[in-house]
């Protein structure tokens, strides 16, 4: 007998993430009703009360509240967590002065890295920052075909929700190049939870699960959880499980010497067998132009060291840069960090 269960959904589902599930279970026997909800604290304890199954989630909100109750019963396979540019052209051709509208300051620094010369704005200087999702976004996109900015930053699920179809370029991780400075996207995009009250039957929906996605999530959660939280605005966090022989042949097109010695032993031979988990984080200063970056390519195994030592040195960089640095007889005299976090206090 087919069973039906009840998911809660935000109210707003500006991530889209009903119709994403809605794709995916025609994997499974079993039947969701939905229901909406308005504030996560209250759908969990309708969850631990159990007067509903499950919950639908995206990543940062289930870190929010991972430690008040419900089980995971399946993450579903993750969507690609960077973002996107709308606009005519590439970022790096767009008109000097381009206005540019970005909501979230870690992109901001990203944008700022990449052009310093680009015009930065964003929904709360346009006047939009109360609108709901959908609203906002084709406010954003009349604003452009105005001319009253040039392009704007926003999700793949958000530019998908537009009435028009309109360029999108990807804010990507430029691995495979040095030419171009990555864009590693905020913690936990991408990813779509099912949260279950106690004593739901996960075995039900078993094969919604991916469990590179899971890893993924759990990984990432555990980094972010370790980022001080004055810097977490700042700093992008990611983390993918990915294939041997992508990581190398990215390697040989950068000449990355270092990433290819970690992966092989002396007579060129896999040093352990399986996929690895791809670990990166950066921090970047109010203008974009010092980044602290770490990064570690490790077995699953081996994944508690792994962010250990990421978000050693993550910190260790971020300490360095941010240090003033000290008048020395031989170094010379005293001068302010490289590296400055806050806009407030930049001269």
């Amino acid at each position: 007998m087919e069973q039906v269960y009840e998911v809660l959904v935000h109210t707003e589902d500006s991530q889209g993430l009903k119709s994403y599930l809605e794709k995916m279970i025609t994997a499974i026997d079993s039947e969701f009703v939905f229901s909406e909800y308005d504030e996560i604290e209250s759908a969990i304890d309708v969850l631990n009360d159990g007067e509903s199954d499950l919950i639908l989630l995206d990543g940062n909100t289930w870190h929010q509240i991972k430690n008040k109750g419900g089980i995971i019963a399946a993450v579903l396979p993750r969507r690609e967590p960077t973002l996107v540019m709308v606009s005519e052209d590439k970022p790096e051709y767009l008109p000097s002065k381009a206005i540019v509208s970005a909501d979230g300051e870690l992109v901001k620094r990203q944008i700022q890295r990449l052009r310093e010369d680009l015009a930065l704005t964003d929904s709360l200087s346009l006047g939009i920052a109360n609108y709901d999702a959908q609203n906002k976004i084709e406010e954003l996109e009349s604003k452009r075909n105005s001319g009253e900015i040039d392009a704007h930053i926003c999700t793949r699920e958000e530019h998908a929700k537009l009435s028009t179809r309109s360029r999108r370029h990807t804010l990507g991780f430029q691995r495979e190049t040095d030419d171009r400075q990555g864009f590693i996207p905020p913690a936990l995009g991408g990813f779509a939870i099912l949260l279950a009250r106690k004593g739901f039957p996960v075995a039900s929906i078993v094969d919604l699960n991916d469990q590179a996605a899971q890893i993924e999530l759990v990984t990432e959660s555990a980094i972010f959880d370790q980022v001080k939280k004055e810097l977490r605005e700042i700093t992008g966090v990611n983390v993918q499980l990915r294939r041997v022989s992508a990581i190398m042949r990215e390697a040989e097109k950068r000449g990355d010497e270092a990433v290819k010695d970690g992966l092989l032993d002396f007579e060129g031979v896999l040093i352990r067998k399986g996929k690895r988990l791809h670990m990166c984080m950066e921090t970047l200063s109010y203008d974009g132009k010092v980044t602290a970056r770490a990064e570690r390519i490790v077995p699953i195994d081996d994944a508690n060291l792994g962010i250990i030592r990421l978000l050693e040195e993550h910190a260790t960089l971020v300490e360095l840069l941010t240090s003033d640095i000290e008048a020395h007889p031989r170094h010379g005299e005293a001068a302010p960090s490289m590296m400055n976090l806050d806009s407030h206090s930049s001269s």
